[in-house]
């Protein structure tokens, strides 16, 4: 896929419209000259060709998220806790991870520079409706997902910290494990 590019202040900057998603998403690449309008593009495919099995995954690590979440807010409030008070959306253990598309949405592909030379590493970011404050972040290497969780640049310089360091309590892709 093609994506053209416009150098920006701190990326080159273009945009997609991603059929996987039917939207239009913003693209961010960072500004090394490593980060080819070709290796975007092939960040945008893989995106494009997300398996049933990735959408699963993307959605059970959603509901994760989510239930943690919103478990926060029951600890605080005890008994008076509701959903309609916070805003929240009523998602439960009954709640389907495959309706948790219903509560997040991706705005942005952010591809940034892989650790390792030959690696696909890229971001999905947007929000979601029960953390509107720190909003949503899916990161992909090499087509698994290695980081779900609020917005918190999990780029490929601090992905051991949210993998084996102490964010991984807040990385719902790999959470319960």
């Amino acid at each position: 896929m093609k994506i053209e590019l416009t150098e920006g202040c701190y990326f080159r900057e273009g945009k997609y419209f991603s059929k996987h998603f039917d939207k239009e998403l913003a693209v961010y690449a960072d500004l090394d000259e490593s980060m080819t309008e070709e290796y975007v593009g092939r960040c945008a495919d893989a995106v494009e060709h997300f398996s049933d099995e990735m959408t699963d995954t993307i959605n059970e690590a959603a509901k994760r998220y989510a239930l943690d979440t919103i478990a926060g807010y029951m600890e605080d409030e005890g008994e008076d806790f509701s959903f309609e008070e916070y805003d929240l959306p009523e998602i439960t253990e009954d709640t389907p991870a495959g309706d948790m598309p219903e509560y997040f949405r991706f705005k942005e592909l952010i591809v940034n520079k892989p650790k390792q030379e030959g690696q696909l590493y890229f971001r999905l970011c947007g929000g979601c409706d029960w953390e509107n404050e720190h909003g949503f972040e899916a990161a992909f290497q090499d087509g698994t997902l290695v980081y779900l969780g609020a917005f918190c640049e999990a780029v490929p310089g601090r992905l051991d910290y949210f993998v084996s360091g102490k964010g991984r309590e807040f990385n719902y892709a790999i959470k319960g494990e």
